[in-house]
């Protein structure tokens, strides 16, 4: 969510205020967060069996450890994941239900 909002930053799409109060919101949440130490060799296994980052592949290695899906708009992510059996650990932002 912080490089969200740096990226949001940086293009100028978001002010410093917003991008202050935004993070503390994100503080105050009720996101749970998962410690990513322990998680950096499946990590490291699945970015070197998908080609891609370590630390996008993070997100996925936390999928597989908490048997849920992540939810991404990274279409090179979602692609690679789907096609590099990791299929039921990915799910395209669009494909979730309207609220």
């Amino acid at each position: 969510m912080s490089n969200v909002v740096w990226k949001l930053r940086r293009r100028q799409q978001l002010s410093a205020d917003s991008a202050v109060s935004a993070l503390r919101d994100l503080e105050h949440s009720d996101i749970r967060y998962a410690p990513t130490v322990p998680l950096l060799p499946r990590a490291r296994a699945i970015a070197e069996a998908l080609d891609h980052a370590v630390y996008d592949c993070l997100y996925l290695a936390v999928a597989e450890a908490a048997r849920a899906p992540v939810v991404t708009a990274d279409r090179r992510l979602y692609d690679r994941a789907s096609a590099g059996g990791w299929r039921d650990h990915v799910l395209w932002i669009e494909d979730l239900p309207a609220p």
